[in-house]
């Protein structure tokens, strides 16, 4: 009986006794942040290298730690260095190959280009596959089309985007025709917000933009605010002058967002020509705005150097002739 009671204490006192505490909670991740931000303001490499390889350390941590580490690398990167970053670049953890490729991109190190290419293209997680994309950015080429089609069709927005980024850079005469049909077609309103406006940009920098693709966007008025800021800068030089106008006309005088609505001031005070239903527009604007700040002011300052009178009063605009 005496035996079986201390069999019974012994259980409830390893019941009492808090498990240790994993990777993936948060004592534990708490805990491995403090020790980075201590390892990383002392500048502690050896300490850095060290965290970044503890296993039992959350691995989000781990790839800051490794990318605090090769921040402070000198370039170019010794081989031993570049040894790590290629084992780390097949790391079980998404965590760690990401932070394995930010290494690659800052450090500019093309040695390990056809891995990261190899990464954007086959690597199972998205996150992973966008840092791959940025990583190799700045040596895109005609030869890394291959994976940017691979990537172009992945199923993560995130990922398409990123393709679509990269793709802009190259030279129109090195893309082919089917990948231009392609990213023509990225442009509808079916797609999504990121997508759409990745491509347009890629369109614009070979200059294949087409005034109906700008004006699809300026007239709709549900789509993203990003979308028809680069519609509304888009519009330069494209298309009939006095049917851009008058769009831009139409925002300046309806849409609520100043960001677009300063950009088409911008735009039509820069055009010329007939006032008239700019100074309609710029005084709409400040009428339905209520805002006071260095935009409106600027507008108010324009509609004054013509002849009428603008004030902020009672948390309004009062536009009226003198």
């Amino acid at each position: 009986m005496k035996g079986v009671l201390l069999a019974v204490s012994w259980v409830l006192l390893a019941a009492a006794v808090p498990a240790p505490a994993t990777a993936t909670e948060p004592g534990a991740r708490a805990a491995a942040e403090l020790r980075l931000h201590g390892l990383t303001a002392a500048g502690n490499e050896a300490g850095l290298g060290a965290l970044a390889a503890d296993a039992a350390a959350p691995p989000v941590v781990r790839g800051r730690a490794l990318f605090a580490l090769f921040s402070r690398r000198p370039l170019p990167l010794s081989q031993a260095d570049r040894l790590r970053l290629l084992r780390t670049l097949g790391d079980a953890s998404p965590e760690l190959r990401g932070a394995a490729l930010r290494c690659v991109g800052q450090a500019r190190e093309r040695t390990l280009e056809s891995e990261a290419l190899r990464l954007a293209a086959e690597d199972p997680d998205p996150q992973v596959r966008v840092e791959a994309l940025r990583a190799v950015r700045g040596w895109t080429r005609q030869g890394h089309l291959y994976f940017l089609q691979q990537a172009l069709g992945a199923s993560s927005t995130a990922v398409q985007a990123e393709a679509l980024k990269s793709l802009a850079r190259l030279e129109f005469r090195d893309v082919p025709p089917d990948i231009v049909a392609y990213v023509q077609g990225c442009t509808g309103p079916n797609q999504p917000v990121e997508v759409r406006l990745r491509a347009l940009e890629a369109l614009k920098a070979w200059r294949k933009l087409d005034w109906a693709e700008v004006r699809d966007v300026l007239f709709e008025a549900e789509d993203s605010e990003s979308l028809r800021l680069f519609a509304v800068a888009a519009s330069d030089g494209v298309g009939p002058v006095d049917e851009r106008n008058r769009i831009l006309v139409d925002i300046l005088s309806s849409d609520p967002s100043q960001r677009l609505a300063w950009e088409a001031f911008q735009r039509l005070r820069r055009a010329g020509g007939d006032e008239s239903n700019l100074l309609k527009g710029v005084a709409r604007f400040l009428a339905f705005s209520g805002r006071r700040n260095a935009a409106t002011e600027e507008m108010a300052a324009y509609l004054r150097s013509r002849g009428l009178r603008a004030d902020y009063r009672s948390g309004a605009w009062k536009i009226t002739r003198p």
